[in-house]
Parts: structure tokens; C-alpha cells; sequence
């Protein structure tokens, strides 16, 4: 069960100059990330416009929970639980959410 997630960026090899970009701007300011009594499932990545942005650790392996891509001029994210997004109490949390809508 993932309870608390430390909000550890992976950068894949693959990814590029974009996807840094955005992990910058969305991963300002936020060190942390909770998801309090949730269990968060994995998230598929693929694609080349599409990079893991937080990634949580079950057993030996670390598997993404938060995802982001490219489409058109803008991004999408994708969680894999609404309660990463529902913490709005904590200022990490407010801030990933910013980030995310800006």
C-alpha cells in the first residue's frame, strides 16, 4: 500500500529537452506528495511525448503514479488515484495542483 509518496522524478533516458522542461515546471516547489488511506495503482507511459513525473515504490520496484504528455500546445496529466489531487490542506499538494493547471 503506498500511503505517504515522496515525489521522486525519474528522468528516462528517452526523455527529452520537452519532458525536463515540464518536469521543472511542474515539480516546482513540491518535494512531497500524499495520498493519504488511498492505494494508487500504475500508470502506463509510452509514447514519445509522454514521461513519468512521480513515481512510487512497491516492493523492489518503482513503478509511475503521476504521468504527464504533450498534446497540441499544451499537457495532460494522469494520476493513478484522485486522492494525490483531494489533500488540498497541504501546501505541496496546492502547489502540485497549480502547477499542473498553469
Amino acid at each position: 500500500m503506498l500511503q505517504t509518496l515522496i515525489a521522486a522524478a525519474m528522468l528516462w533516458p528517452q526523455a527529452g529537452s520537452a519532458a525536463s522542461a515540464d518536469l521543472d515546471a511542474l515539480l516546482k516547489g513540491v518535494t512531497e506528495v500524499v495520498a493519504p488511506r488511498c492505494i494508487v495503482g500504475p500508470v502506463a507511459v509510452y509514447g514519445d511525448k509522454a514521461f513519468p513525473i512521480i513515481t512510487g515504490k512497491t516492493g523492489k520496484s518503482r513503478l509511475p503514479i503521476l504521468a504527464g504528455a504533450r498534446f497540441g500546445k499544451g499537457r495532460v496529466v494522469l494520476t493513478g488515484h484522485e486522492g494525490m489531487l483531494g489533500t488540498t490542506d497541504r501546501p505541496e499538494q496546492r502547489r502540485l495542483i497549480g502547477n499542473m493547471a498553469t
